[in-house]
């Protein structure tokens, strides 16, 4: 554990797919740093590795395909609210 570097996290993290090949989506890469990082704060503040490697790492976030899809969805069902009334 000791061993393990910003950069092999973040390889790691650059290279997570599901099992088809395709990207994940962002809140499971989110949800999968949340967990690493809690195992190497707690791994630190144990004093089992000398420093947190997480803290050099970026929190995943949403690329430009994916929030031209979360704008293009809230503007629908902004649109379709705002028809109700």
């Amino acid at each position: 554990m000791d061993q393990i570097r910003p950069l092999h996290l973040v390889t790691f993290f650059a290279g997570l797919t599901k099992k088809d090949g395709s990207p994940m989506a962002t809140n499971t890469k989110l949800n999968i740093y949340k967990a690493a990082k809690s195992i190497f704060d707690a791994a630190f503040g144990w004093k089992l590795i000398p420093e947190n490697p997480m803290d050099g790492v970026q929190r995943p976030s949403a690329g430009k395909k994916e929030k031209k899809r979360c704008d293009q969805l809230r503007k629908t069902i902004l649109g379709q609210r705002l028809r109700r009334f």
